[in-house]
């Protein structure tokens, strides 16, 4: 890989989940549009945020990087190597690189095994053999993120919401790990209260997204013309090259509406 080849690649990544229905005979009816039309370069060493409201499709384009569900369009390259539909046996060589951390830290946790076999688990899968073998490295790693060592013989339910995500956070945290996608962890990592965002309007709909801007149902600033045109990248005075802005009205530094916010635990959840 050349020092211009960027790590990560995706041009164009599309998924639809399909919708079937009628009867006896079940056909496709139309489709979830989780993801259309992604496009972004993560070079080695850099962070990449993708924000945006529960359901906009943040994690299905983890799934799609990872590889852990198919692509309807578009293409992902890893370290310039097309992975788009690349199979089980292509894929094996870089699964030990490209790593995930799970957002449900209930769900992405085996309640059979004790967290240093949970944390273990993708280093044995994958042939690595850290210096001074597996349990130290656990070890070092639940330290890392603010647990105690000692946890290494405890169960998942031992634990609370917090702490269960920081063994997810562990768990990829291995020598070869080059790309780490994380689905928001700190959702539940940092407990304490924190103020709430609430937005009003209805969500787009992902079947039948409205015309114009997608999000002009839940913007304060949207007008007819978000209605009617959608809005082109532009570079906004102020942010670092690169990085666009999809806005009919951008700003520098993007503000909301002081009435939007809450701080009523009840109202925000």
């Amino acid at each position: 890989m050349s020092d211009t080849t960027p790590l990560l690649d995706v041009s164009g990544l599309t998924k639809h989940f399909p919708i079937k229905g009628g009867f006896p005979i079940r056909r496709t009816v139309g489709a979830v549009q989780a993801v259309d039309g992604l496009d972004f370069q993560v070079a080695e060493g850099e962070s990449l945020g993708l924000v945006g409201e529960s359901g906009c499709g943040k994690s299905t384009t983890g799934r799609l990087i990872t590889r852990l569900l198919e692509p309807t369009a578009g293409r992902i390259s890893y370290r310039g190597q097309d992975i788009t539909h690349a199979n089980r046996k292509q894929l094996a060589p870089i699964r030990s690189e490209i790593q995930m951390i799970f957002q449900d830290p209930y769900a992405s946790l085996n309640p059979r095994h004790t967290v240093g076999k949970i944390i273990s688990g993708p280093m044995e899968i994958n042939g690595i053999n850290p210096p001074g073998g597996h349990e130290k490295r656990v070890r070092e790693l639940l330290e890392i993120v603010g647990l105690n060592p000692e946890h290494y013989n405890r169960f998942p339910h031992e634990f609370s919401g917090g702490q269960r995500q920081r063994i997810g956070v562990a768990r990829p945290r291995h020598p070869y790990t080059r790309a780490l996608l994380s689905a928001v962890p700190e959702a539940t990592v940092d407990e304490e209260p924190r103020e709430r965002i609430r937005l009003t309007g209805d969500v787009p709909s992902p079947i039948n997204p409205p015309s114009g801007c997608r999000f002009r149902t839940r913007c304060w600033k949207a007008t007819e013309k978000c209605a009617t045109e959608a809005p082109p990248l532009v570079q906004v005075e102020g942010n670092k090259p690169g990085h666009l802005t999809a806005c009919h009205y951008p700003e520098t530094e993007p503000t909301i509406p002081a009435p939007r916010l809450s701080k009523d635990p009840e109202a925000a959840a």
